[in-house]
Order: C-alpha cells, then sequence, then structure tokens
C-alpha cells in the first residue's frame, strides 16, 4: 500500500496522534466548550480560475499577474478576501523595452519586445505597495501603489527572471533573486515619509543598496569541460527577514552539491552563518520562528529546524512533520504548515496544520480540495489564509472563547 504519510502521496496526510479531538472543529466550541483558542474554518471560492501564482497580503488582500490580451501590459489584479462585496482591481502597466546591464546602464531590449505576467509578489507590511517581477526576456521590477489603484515605477531588472522577492517586517529593505543565467540577490533600501496620509504610510523612493552574486567557496556558475556539467553558485531562490530585521536568510541553489541556507548581515549582505541542507532535493520555503532565533525550512515535502548561530556551519534536525509551505503566527506561539508541492503540473496535497512552537504539537487541521500555493498570517494574528489551486481560499478565525463569528460580508 502507498505511505499516505509520504508528501507524494495526492491524499491529505491524518493528523498524528497529539491531535485533541476536544478542538477538532468549531461546531464543539459553538456547544459551549471553554477552549482556550475557539477554532474556525471556512472554505470559498474568490477567483474563478485556476491560480498560477497568487500572494496575500496580511491585510487580506490577494494579487496574482495577468496576461494582457495582447501581451503589451504588465497587469495585476487584486481581490479583498475580507469583504467578497469589494470587486476585483486591475492595475496595468507598460511593457519594458529597456533593462539594466551590470554596468547599471539602460539599454534597449530587441524589436518585438512584450510585457510579461508577474511571476513573484511581496507585499509591503502595512498592505498599501506591492512589487512585482516577471520572468522570460522582461525580468522587471515593478512598483505599485495598490490604494491608489496606480502604477508607479519600474524600479530595474535582474538578467534573469525574478522568481523570488521579500521585503523586510519593518519595510526598511526590499530583496530581490534570480537564478539560471543571473545567480543574482539584491538588496533595496526603502525610504518612508513619517507623516501618514489618508491611504496609509507613503514610500519615498526604492534604491538599490548592494548585491550579492558568489558564495565562499562557491563562485557563480561555470561549465566544467571535463565533466561537461554545471558547478557552483546558480542563484537564490527563498528569502525571509528576521523578526528585529538585522539578517537575511536565502537559499542558495549548488550546481553540484544540496542546497545552502544562509545567512546574511544587513545590510552589506555578508554571510555569518550556514545551513546545509540534507536532501539533494531543493528548498521550498522557510520562515524565522517568532523570537529569530531559529529557522524553520521545508525541503522534499518534509520540516526541518535549524538554530541560527553566527559563524557556525549548522546541521539541520527533521521534526517529523510534512508539510510544503510555513508561516509563524505574528503574536502568539503558533505555525502553520501547508501541503503544496508542485509536481506534474500540479500541487500535491491540501491539508493545512496549526501546531504550537515549539513542541509542534496539533491544534487544528483542515483539508482544502487542492494543494496549497500560499499560506499568510493577519498582521493581528486573528485570521490565517490558505489560498489553493484550484482559486478556493481555506481561512481560519482564531477568537476568543465565548465570541460569536463576525458577520461576513
Amino acid at each position: 500500500m502507498p505511505d499516505r504519510h509520504h508528501p507524494s502521496s495526492q491524499l491529505p496526510r491524518r493528523p498524528d496522534a497529539s491531535f485533541s479531538p476536544a478542538i477538532r472543529s468549531a461546531s464543539l466550541a459553538k456547544r459551549g466548550l471553554d477552549l482556550v483558542r475557539t477554532l474556525d474554518w471556512d472554505y470559498r471560492q474568490v477567483v474563478p480560475e485556476e491560480v498560477f501564482f497568487a500572494k496575500v497580503s496580511a491585510n487580506g488582500q490577494v494579487c496574482r499577474g495577468l496576461d494582457g490580451p495582447s501581451r503589451e501590459h504588465h497587469i495585476i489584479e487584486v481581490r479583498d478576501l475580507c469583504d467578497e462585496k469589494k470587486p476585483a482591481i486591475s492595475i496595468v502597466a507598460p511593457a519594458q523595452w529597456e533593462y539594466c546591464d551590470e554596468a547599471g546602464t539602460w539599454r534597449r531590449t530587441r524589436e518585438g519586445h512584450v510585457a510579461e505576467a508577474a511571476v513573484s509578489v511581496a507585499w509591503s507590511p502595512c498592505g498599501r505597495y506591492l512589487v512585482s517581477g516577471s520572468g522570460n526576456h522582461e525580468r522587471a521590477l515593478r512598483l505599485f501603489d495598490i490604494a491608489r489603484r496606480a502604477f508607479v515605477e519600474v524600479l530595474g531588472s535582474h538578467k534573469d527572471d525574478l522568481y523570488h522577492l521579500a521585503w523586510s517586517p519593518d519595510g526598511r529593505y526590499l530583496a530581490s533573486a534570480s537564478t539560471g543565467y543571473d545567480p543574482r540577490l539584491r538588496l533595496w533600501r526603502c525610504d518612508w515619509d513619517p507623516t501618514s496620509t489618508l491611504f496609509g504610510p507613503t514610500l519615498r523612493r526604492i534604491t538599490a543598496l548592494c548585491e550579492l552574486t558568489e558564495l565562499d567557496e562557491h563562485p557563480q556558475q561555470w561549465l566544467d569541460k571535463q565533466s561537461h556539467s554545471w558547478r557552483g553558485l546558480g542563484g537564490f531562490t527563498a528569502m525571509a527577514f528576521r523578526p528585529n530585521g538585522s539578517d537575511l536568510a536565502a537559499v542558495a541553489i549548488l550546481r553540484d552539491a544540496p542546497d545552502l541556507l544562509v545567512v546574511l548581515r544587513l545590510p552589506d549582505l555578508i554571510e555569518h552563518c550556514r545551513i546545509v541542507a540534507s536532501s539533494k532535493s531543493h528548498i521550498r520555503d522557510l520562515c524565522w520562528s517568532r523570537a529569530g532565533d531559529q529557522l524553520l525550512f521545508t525541503c522534499d515535502g518534509r520540516v526541518f529546524t535549524a538554530e541560527v548561530k553566527s559563524f557556525a556551519h549548522v546541521q539541520p534536525e527533521q521534526t517529523g512533520v510534512y508539510a510544503d509551505l510555513c508561516a509563524v503566527h505574528p503574536r502568539t506561539d503558533l505555525v502553520a504548515f501547508a501541503q503544496g508541492r508542485y509536481e506534474g503540473g500540479a500541487y500535491v496535497g491540501g491539508l493545512v496544520e496549526i501546531r504550537e512552537w515549539p513542541s509542534l504539537s496539533a491544534v487544528s487541521h483542515y483539508v482544502c480540495p487542492s494543494g496549497v500555493c500560499d499560506l499568510s498570517w493577519s498582521a493581528d494574528g486573528t485570521a490565517l489564509w490558505a489560498l489553493c489551486k484550484l482559486g478556493g481560499v481555506a481561512e481560519y478565525r482564531n477568537r476568543p472563547s465565548g465570541s460569536t463569528a463576525p458577520p461576513r460580508a
């Protein structure tokens, strides 16, 4: 029989023995049980078709990229998960006909260039701004003002697809990463206006600060003519800022070795901790613990933890939890996990779990009809959103015991 606990199985994994039947669902809480947390899960359709890529903000807005009718424009679509009556808004940006080379010079691209859809998105902590990265020939980094429903500017570009972006919790830094022909991690500084407006905090400008293109003992990728294989650093993928904003954790892809998880000191991107993945599979997702002393990351459908120590090589520990995405609660010791590994043209899984940290004992779970492609807590920690491949969202509400469910729009 196939192993139901293995992440390759398309059936959601059953909760372990630590799962308490007394807090299994919100129906028991409504019968008058005095629980520490009143649990409420709800699933609803928010996007009419399948989702290739989307990102949920801490304010409950989901953004995805769209292809224009003639591919002459870069379009993003934003929907509000907290108010279903609000119609989706679309913001259009023109095609980028220039790119920035390594010397910082803007050059014309070849004729016939078209706009590309967003393949990565990073929300600002306040939820007003977002940055999108495109792939294929364009590879541009664009800034949008969601409150004003306006495209602001093109910040720059990489030489390869911009599949990974991250914004620091305090809003001071933005990180962009690419792989392939341009193994590069670039750090941007964000300057904010201290005075708030009707639309919220105002972003003055974003400027490139520094970048990283190679690591110690691992230079940029190169072709070994004897073995006819690529070696060295192949680029950077998933990233996560430390809660206090002092460090950036990034996944470095190596052509001839397992992935590395490097911790870089800001703002100079100086490496001071290295974690070696025990599997040859790529690291899918990572996040910091709320205290900022440990890293959680997923690899090959399993969850690992590693204690961050300065100027040390750290070996990770396997937790026994199976997941592909992870997200730490902003205010309490809770961690959310979701299954959503992309393989064979589909997102495998669908199980969403909430566990306590650091014991990782189960608190609640929900089985989505399809694999999860994004997982995000709200800014105040009262809601968890799990966006599914089929366009639906599983929403978890964490309310004090004795309170009633808020009316839905």
